[in-house]
């Protein structure tokens, strides 16, 4: 169970974030930072300096005069950053430490002070009940109202000595967790406003940032599209979206491996990834000892024939219809064919959502047509039934998968417009 201070609300736990990771990342920012310094300066005695000068060309004296002031930025930038964290992680450090040490005892405070709250109420109450006397009751005794009266004196004095050791230990973990709390919020500013101090940017890492995003976008569309889109083409639109999403995990898990994102836009990218990979996984499973669509039009044609084929005249003496027999059955498979049409592409995309993929809903949209062109033979009726019900997933699966199209996509559009909280990034260092 989690605590939270009766006053601000701050949760009682151990703060997140490693003290001497971040005293490490900082020193060797300074360390980077003063090897840009030095490489600033040899750029500025290349350009600009004869004996340097006599070394190169003119060519080169352009392109060390030109690189310099973007190594005078990422110098500023990495110093500044580093400042920032070497200013924040003492801070970091002691309210975690503090926190460490004191949280069991808050919470044993909190604890005692509740078991005295419920103490005082019993007291309480065992004191009314005593004057709640009913006409074939006695009335209590002096001694009995003197010892009810004792009893509450005694339990509302333990608790406001319990109130006041919880006050006192909420209010020390208050000031700490407060302290922290300032000091975080102006490390992350202060690491914002180096970034825009300096003026520059990591390109590689913000035209990756890019590339997610538009990636984001396409991975979510192609997602929607190949709801509505079934054969090859709705196999080859899926694989299309299974390749982007495991292509959008990596660059998040490589954006937060430096600490360029956090750990909510990774687990949603993950989550994405194995809400498809479930979705088929659940559809499968639920149609096991289904029919598919190839094997549903070979069962039905195979008991259409048969059964077209006995409603038609058979042969006679006349020499005129003795090839009855072949035009029968020539006919019965023509008939059998049109009955039974191949369904299009397109499907019905609500049916894809609750089916957990668009083959089921495309093997039902066979069925039910053969149904209804071949309702005058009972025997193949029959069989189309069995095979709608194996067909049809069950009312729990297609909640199931209802439910995990409606999470994913929630979560997924809801982090593309900035829905989704998140923590910062600094929180995990």
């Amino acid at each position: 169970m989690t605590y939270r201070s009766p006053t601000a609300g701050y949760a009682l736990r151990p703060l997140a974030g490693n003290p001497d990771k971040i005293e490490t990342d900082a020193a060797s920012f300074i360390r980077l930072a003063d090897d840009l310094d030095a490489l600033s300066s040899e750029l500025q005695a290349i350009g600009t300096s004869d004996v340097h000068r006599s070394k190169g060309t003119d060519a080169l004296a352009e392109l060390a005069l030109k690189a310099k002031p973007e190594v005078d930025k990422a110098e500023q930038r990495y110093r500044s950053t580093a400042e920032v964290l070497q200013a924040y992680a003492p801070q970091l450090r002691k309210a975690k430490d503090w926190i460490d040490d004191h949280q069991e005892s808050i919470e044993q405070a909190e604890r005692d002070w509740e078991a005295a709250v419920e103490a005082a109420e019993d007291a309480r109450r065992e004191q009314r009940s005593l004057t709640r006397v009913m006409p074939w009751e006695d009335d209590p005794t002096d001694a009995e109202l003197t010892a009810a009266q004792g009893a509450v004196s005694s339990a509302e004095g333990a608790e406001s000595t319990a109130k006041g050791i919880r006050d006192e230990r909420w209010e020390s973990f208050e000031t700490v967790f407060s302290t922290w709390s300032d000091a975080y919020d102006d490390a992350v500013a202060g690491v914002d406003g180096a970034i825009e101090a300096a003026g520059n940017n990591d390109g590689f890492w913000e035209g990756l940032a890019d590339f997610l995003d538009i990636l984001g976008w396409v991975v979510t569309g192609l997602a929607i599209i190949a709801l509505f889109v079934s054969g090859p083409i709705g196999l080859a639109l899926m694989a299309l979206v299974v390749v982007g999403s495991l292509v959008l995990l990596a660059g998040k898990i490589a954006q937060y491996a430096t600490g360029r994102t956090t750990w909510q836009d990774v687990a949603l990218a993950g989550f994405a990834l194995v809400t498809l990979g479930a979705g088929g996984a659940i559809a499968r499973v639920a149609s096991k000892g289904a029919p598919t669509l190839s094997g549903a039009i070979g069962a039905t044609r195979a008991a259409a024939r048969p059964a077209i084929r006995s409603g038609m005249r058979g042969p006679t003496l006349n020499p005129f219809t003795w090839h009855r027999p072949l035009s029968n059955r020539v006919s019965a498979w023509g008939q059998a064919r049109a009955a039974t049409p191949r369904p299009g592409m397109l499907v019905n995309g609500f049916d894809s959502i609750r089916f957990g993929g668009t083959e089921t809903g495309r093997t039902l949209q066979f069925l039910n047509t053969a149904r209804s062109n071949l309702r005058q033979y009972p025997g193949v009726v029959n069989g189309i039934d069995d095979m709608i019900a194996r067909a049809t997933p069950s009312v729990a699966s297609q909640v199931g998968q209802f439910s995990l199209w409606s999470v994913g996509t929630g979560l997924d559009l809801g982090d593309k417009f900035g829905l989704v909280p998140k923590s910062d990034p600094l929180v995990r260092l």
